[in-house]
């Protein structure tokens, strides 16, 4: 873990002006102005955006403009990726291979996340939403462990740290159901699952924490060739790694609800009457948690990658 972390520093060391360049102008700056500009036309213009229906701003091209929020967040990735393992990649080269990556992660994310959107409306209709919800999420699990290693490791650790209180919460009252409830489930079993998804995510995110790395050193879309690599190197050191990431986005988890409590605790003391808060202290709010999350977001991964590679180059050496 020291390693990784290690590593993690080094990498963005040579080049630090750029990476903070490209992941907080196009990682948080550029995306987080997106939402502005949809939540203002959703708070301001009934949920319309100008020259729309409300009906047309909350419908395919809310999703549209998010989409293109998240393309830019990832192509920053990509960047930041490119320009730490090619040193000498220049700027234009390494903004093109983030480009072009995210548009094989959005292709990705299209192919799988379409159906899993229609199954999860589906069973939503059909009065079980926990059983929508398992295989839209299950179809989803995969993609996240392949493009966000931190945020899909901070996803699973939330989701199972709420699971364990509440199933905590309802041995101590005695009310067996009030977990299951919490999550549009019917019974107990319901959360385990959850639980055992939350813990199948942070697994794959950890045996395939390397791919985006994988691509971006060898400069390839080669989509599961990276897969590949990234499961071979990660096959035996999966559980320190797995170790790594949980400290990490546990870590993670804990500030940003102490930080989300604290802001939303002054933003009720200074809106009185119930009144919504202005949409800018919202959005300075999500970049000052946002810049940190978008520099480990490649940090964690990147570290991770070079530790491992150093080891295994340094095994075939010795062997």
């Amino acid at each position: 873990m020291g390693g990784a972390w290690s590593a993690g520093l080094r990498f963005f060391a040579p080049r630090l002006a750029l990476h903070l360049l490209i992941l907080i102008l196009f990682g948080v700056v550029l995306p987080l102005a997106v939402q502005f500009v949809l939540i203002g036309a959703a708070n301001e213009g009934g949920g319309a955006l100008p020259g729309q229906s409300t009906s047309a701003a909350s419908g395919p091209a809310r999703g549209i403009i998010q989409l293109g929020a998240y393309f830019l967040q990832l192509a920053s990735y990509f960047a930041s990726w490119r320009l730490g393992f090619a040193s000498g990649t220049r700027m234009a080269s390494a903004a093109l291979f983030g480009v072009l990556a995210s548009l094989l992660a959005t292709g990705v994310f299209a192919l799988i996340g379409a159906p899993a959107f229609f199954v999860m409306r589906a069973a939503l209709s059909s009065g079980i939403p926990f059983l929508g919800l398992l295989i839209g999420l299950t179809m989803l699990v995969l993609v996240m462990a392949i493009f966000y290693t931190l945020p899909a490791a901070v996803l699973s650790t939330i989701a199972a740290i709420v699971l364990v209180l509440s199933m905590g919460l309802s041995a101590i009252t005695g009310n067996v159901g009030m977990a299951a409830t919490w999550i549009g489930g019917g019974s107990g079993a319901v959360v385990v699952m959850y639980l055992v998804l939350s813990v199948i995510l942070l697994w794959l995110t950890t045996r395939l924490s390397c791919t985006t790395s994988v691509m971006a050193d060898w400069k390839s879309y080669n989509l599961i060739a990276a897969i590949r690599e990234s499961w071979r190197l990660t096959l035996e050191d999966q559980w320190a790694i797995m170790r790594y990431l949980l400290l990490i986005a546990f870590a993670f988890a804990v500030l940003i609800i102490v930080f989300f409590t604290i802001v939303g605790m002054g933003a009720a003391a200074f809106v009185p009457n119930g009144g919504r808060a202005p949409i800018e202290a919202a959005v300075a709010a999500w970049a000052i948690i946002g810049i940190p999350f978008v520099l480990l977001a490649v940090f964690v991964p990147a570290g991770i990658y070079r530790d491992l590679t150093r080891s295994a180059m340094a095994a075939e050496v010795f062997a």
